[in-house]
């Protein structure tokens, strides 16, 4: 089988993203954790609340919440190749959900409204500079003001006596100081078996995860090298805290999800 390693092209990124997209989210997981989400979001508030999701991608879990009743929803991504498919499934025209291109750094300036609950879930947070070659900073020090500068940027956009749900990758623990390997899963797209593995290398030294993205897909294996900023969650509890939010808890998983979330309340 012909290996490809894929370079920096946006849209190539964006295609191998997506195919691992569809492995790891299958219907039953994305129904699933809709349910239990919106359970943890019925906690704190009705379905009238307004809740931004802010790395909506292709729609997970933005349609799911959207179909359970939580109609008072805003989208947002930093890549338009992802948006493009999630605006297949949400008509612009109706203006029921509006969906925005923006990253998370620009995020104050570009959305004036505050939100009820802000979502940053999937475990999307370490990549906050991922997708842009040489953006990455590096050290406990760097890193660390690098996230938090993001944080503050969730917090003002967060309601007084508001909700922020951030989510992270089990995997960042302690525990694993070296390697480890992730069955991302293996289904049917298009006609074409396709299997997905990621190959994770840790650097706590740093502050950086290394993935390596093996997407078997239409007789062809295609390598993709991204690198993740990497903390655990008491860390991101922590910060959390230090740039204002009143207070920040772990909530409680079920086996299946493969991040860890942390909710942070903004003091009224």
């Amino acid at each position: 089988m012909q290996t490809v390693v894929e370079q920096d092209n946006r849209e190539r990124l964006a295609a191998l993203w997506t195919v691992c997209e569809q492995l790891l989210h299958t219907p039953h997981y994305k129904s699933t954790y809709a349910n239990w989400l919106s359970e943890a979001l019925l906690t704190h508030g009705d379905k009238s609340q307004s809740i931004f999701d802010t790395a909506a991608g292709v729609g997970f879990p933005a349609k799911q919440l959207f179909d359970a009743g939580f109609k008072n929803l805003w989208c947002s991504d930093a890549d338009p190749d992802l948006l493009r498919q999630l605006l297949q499934i949400v008509d612009p025209k109706s203006n029921s959900v509006p969906v925005l291109c923006v990253d998370w750094q620009s995020l104050p300036k570009v959305v004036m409204n505050q939100f009820d609950t802000v979502l940053c879930l999937d475990a999307s947070i370490g990549f906050m500079d991922s997708w842009s070659a040489g953006a990455m900073v590096s050290g406990p020090t760097k890193v660390k003001a690098r996230v938090k500068e993001v944080l503050k940027n969730f917090y003002d956009v967060t309601n007084p006596g508001g909700h922020f749900y951030v989510g992270l990758q089990k995997n960042n623990n302690r525990s694993n100081q070296d390697r480890y390997v992730m069955e991302v899963g293996t289904g049917v797209l298009d006609g074409s078996k396709a299997t997905a593995t990621w190959d994770m290398r840790y650097d706590w030294d740093a502050r950086r995860k290394t993935w390596n993205n093996l997407v078997e897909y239409r007789g062809e294996t295609h390598q993709q090298v991204r690198h993740s900023y990497l903390f655990d969650k008491a860390e991101l509890a922590n910060m959390l805290i230090e740039i204002g939010f009143e207070n920040a808890w772990e909530l409680p998983t079920p086996e299946f999800l493969y991040e860890d979330i942390i909710i942070a309340k903004k003091a009224r």
